[in-house]
């Protein structure tokens, strides 16, 4: 292996750390944007020990807002060159990892499961934006979510707002992204009277969907499955692609 690149979050921001073999490397390695006392305990714990076949050669310190990766770790793009990270209730970082780079924030509170440790936000396969979602609420206490809008988050620090993914079952309440070219799992009226509107009748649907389009590709109401009728909210799902372009999507729901 000539080289490998990983990513390691911290309280205070993240590093992106790339690795060389020992005659590529130099004896101490290049360190860009690690200012101040803050990150000596950090570097010094990526050391490796024993010394193996390889080492660090360049350590990147980017500076992503105190707080912000603690809940749910920063993501790298598919060409290694920015990082998005999500702070909850503080919003929506993007930055560039390039010497000097750019970062641009999306100050407003974005929807994220703390509890599940997982957040509506993927890399697109060119790297040239994250696609996500929002969530609004319909009274300024934030006690009434509404339906998931799916948006892109380009990297010149816009908005760009996607077509409604509608379902007559019930609002978009979840989205759990498939590689990064739109497709997604869509859970429709999946959370019962915490969305709008309350009176609503509503079968639990779980869907594939092309968000880029707001096109709903395939659905199967949940209780139309007996071994799933009585498992009240999806705890965890995860995908692949595989070489034929086929996705496959494996959930996982539990009684709670």
């Amino acid at each position: 292996m000539k080289h490998a690149s990983s990513i390691v979050s911290v309280a205070m921001g993240a590093m992106i750390a790339a690795l060389g073999t020992d005659d590529a490397a130099i004896a101490a390695p290049e360190q860009i944007g690690c200012y101040g006392d803050n990150w000596g305990p950090t570097l010094e714990m990526l050391e490796p020990t024993p010394i193996g076949p390889l080492t660090f050669k360049i350590l990147r310190c980017l500076p992503i807002p105190e707080g912000w990766p603690r809940f749910l770790p920063p993501s790298l793009s598919p060409n290694a060159r920015f990082v998005a990270a999500s702070g909850s209730a503080k919003g929506f970082w993007l930055g560039d990892v390039s010497r000097g780079g750019r970062a641009y924030i999306v100050k407003e509170q974005l929807p994220v499961d703390l509890l599940l440790r997982t957040a509506p936000f993927a890399w697109l396969d060119d790297s040239s934006a994250v696609i996500g979602a929002k969530q609004g609420m319909a009274v300024p206490s934030g006690v009434s979510p509404q339906p998931l809008q799916p948006y892109l988050f380009p990297l010149d620090g816009s908005q760009r707002r996607l077509p409604d993914l509608v379902h007559p079952n019930g609002p978009l309440d979840e989205i759990y992204w498939v590689g990064g070219s739109g497709l997604a799992l869509a859970a429709f009226g999946t959370k019962g009277n915490y969305s709008k509107p309350a009176d609503e009748e509503r079968k639990p649907t779980l869907a594939l969907v092309d968000a880029r389009t707001g096109t709903i590709l395939q659905s199967v109401e949940k209780d139309s499955i007996p071994e799933l009728s009585d498992q009240k909210s999806i705890q965890a799902v995860t995908s692949q692609i595989d070489a034929s372009g086929k996705a496959h999507v494996l959930i996982a729901l539990g009684t709670r």
